[in-house]
């Protein structure tokens, strides 16, 4: 399957190539970027935290922004968590000028060795969500196997954002994430996730890659620990406010600041 069967599904139903950005994003596929973010955490405004001029350019469903900084500007698309809505964005940003994304977000912890605060690259992502079971043009009912199947991040920008964290002075890790669709329920399941291997969880990235390599994207992830399982301290209950402040300041601060940094660095090369 690829961008080509998309087109052609699209087209036997009366949708053009250009209204799939314009309809999901609310712009024109011109108006995006060669180089996108894409975020269910971060929100535009923590980019003038780095010092970013930020330029909102839609107020849908998906809001769009225009984020510069030192010359280089890039695309910002937010949206609420899940692989769902993640797979949207991808889709419209596939059918525009854009060519490379970058997915920042937070994981749950399913180890010790994770502090709340630590940035981290995913080694791939287990699928544990409903989404990538769409992207096929077989049967999505007897589209079984996709549960705990790896999708990875492109190789080209994974390993040039470990090289710009290293180069910079970011401490990081990597970790193999298990992407889910609840948070409420994970709790029943841990003992399986780590059993499959995973060291995080996450929401989205498993569809994320998995739509990215279909529609011809390069896509990324740069996470950071937001809460731990390991620890007792999730998302519903239990982190200091020391931990939530750790938290807080990568999100507002440290993740924006990479990220202009980042960018500009991937469009002044090319």
């Amino acid at each position: 399957m690829n961008k080509n069967d998309f087109t052609a599904c699209y087209a036997r139903y009366g949708i053009a190539p250009e209204d799939v950005c314009r309809n999901r994003l609310k712009i024109e596929g011109s108006e995006v970027e060669r180089f996108a973010v894409i975020s269910p955490i971060n929100a535009a405004e923590d980019y003038r935290n780095a010092g970013a001029r930020v330029t909102q350019l839609s107020d849908g469903f998906f809001p769009t922004y225009r984020i510069e900084k030192d010359g280089a500007a890039f695309t910002f698309v937010a949206f609420q968590v899940g692989a769902c809505n993640v797979t949207e964005v991808i889709c419209a940003l596939a059918y525009s000028r854009c060519e490379r994304v970058l997915f920042t977000g937070t994981v749950g912890a399913l180890k010790e060795g994770f502090e709340i605060g630590d940035l981290l690259l995913p080694n791939y992502s287990m699928c544990g969500d409903g989404a990538v079971r769409y992207f096929t043009t077989g049967n999505a009912g007897e589209n079984n196997d996709t549960f705990g199947k790896k999708f990875y991040p492109n190789r080209e920008l994974h390993a040039r954002l470990a090289r710009y964290l290293q180069e910079n002075d970011y401490p990081f890790g990597y970790a193999n994430i298990f992407s889910i669709d609840t948070i409420v329920s994970q709790f029943f399941h841990i003992e399986e996730f780590l059993a499959r291997g995973a060291d995080a969880l996450e929401m989205e990235t498993a569809a994320a890659f998995c739509a990215s390599e279909i529609l011809g994207l390069k896509t990324a992830a740069l996470f950071h620990v937001s809460d731990s399982t390991a620890r007792k301290k999730s998302l519903l209950g239990g982190r200091s406010d020391a931990e939530l402040a750790a938290h807080e300041h990568k999100k507002d601060l440290v993740i924006p600041e990479i990220v202009c940094g980042f960018a500009g660095s991937v469009l002044t090369a090319e």
